[in-house]
């Protein structure tokens, strides 16, 4: 949750100049963590609930706007209207230009900002006009018939963490406090099998390969600072297991964004206490998962 409202305060920018009497979590010049505390203090259950799917509900008691955190961009600002369209990922990564593909990425934060800027103003709290993006895609392409590999940089563990760190340093620029946007690494973890199967797929691997070969990337990233955020694409145990791998194995945390499906509510009250901040479906009827709220507290 706290991850969450990092980024809700990050992104959404409350960043204007405010009297004392306002509260604490709108000052900025308060330390984030100072701002993130103020405000969960002051967010009830129910509210807390809404914020958590990808359709995060308007507070409007506090004056939070809506915010929809679907926003795509492996080459180019997706579903937005007019952007810039880069090369698949696979062909920019061909290049071996880490370089080349960080400047791409600027140049789609950079028109991120805009679509975004002009949306808020015009107070159209839309889908694709966001500034959370799930992209990259640093997931290992060895079999073509998976059906997505033209996302990923392909089958090499280190390109693919070299390529993905570039892209997210372009994507969240080099502001020491504020984010020009947000970077979230997909899918965690050995995901490349059949699409049309991939909520039941049985991937097997060794402890060695899985090391090597499918979490390197992802480890890279969030050894190096520049992405607090991966999103997970597996059913029910299968969820809870490989993160509590990732963290116990390598030290390691990040924000966890759970992908399209619902889960049974032992492993969603497992996986809040975990650490989850984002459910891209789920989590929509703040009044379904009440109890597991109230059972785990504020």
């Amino acid at each position: 949750m706290k991850n969450l409202l990092l980024a809700t305060i990050t992104c959404l920018g409350f960043l204007a100049s405010f009297s004392q009497s306002q509260p604490a979590f709108r000052n900025s010049q308060l330390p984030l963590e100072a701002r993130v505390q103020d405000l969960l203090k002051q967010l009830t259950i129910e509210e807390k609930i809404s914020l958590l799917g990808y359709r995060s509900r308007e507070v409007s008691r506090l004056n939070i706007p809506a915010y929809n955190w679907w926003n795509e961009a492996l080459h180019g600002v997706a579903r937005a209207g007019k952007a810039t369209i880069f090369p698949q990922a696979i062909g920019m990564a061909a290049s071996f230009n880490d370089v080349l593909l960080n400047e791409a990425a600027t140049i789609i934060s950079t028109e991120a900002r805009a679509k975004y800027n002009l949306a808020v103003k015009q107070d159209r709290r839309l889908q694709y006009m966001g500034l959370t993006f799930w992209s990259p895609n640093i997931n290992i392409f060895r079999d073509p018939r998976w059906g997505r590999g033209q996302e990923t940089y392909g089958e090499d563990p280190y390109l693919t963490a070299t390529m993905g760190t570039a892209f997210i340093k372009g994507i969240q620029g080099n502001d020491k406090r504020y984010l020009k946007a947000s970077a979230c690494a997909k899918h965690f973890a050995v995901h490349s099998g059949p699409e049309a199967g991939r909520h039941s797929f049985d991937a097997i691997v060794d402890e060695k390969d899985l090391r090597e070969t499918y979490l390197y990337a992802f480890k890279k990233l969030v050894d190096q600072g520049w992405t607090d955020a991966i999103r997970k694409l597996y059913p029910d145990e299968i969820i809870y297991t490989f993160w509590d791998y990732f963290r116990n194995a390598y030290g390691r945390d990040a924000g966890l964004r759970i992908d399209h499906f619902l889960l049974s509510p032992h492993v969603e009250k497992r996986l809040v206490a975990a650490g989850v901040d984002r459910h891209v479906r789920g989590w929509e009827k703040s009044s379904d998962h009440a109890p597991v709220w109230i059972e785990l507290g504020d």
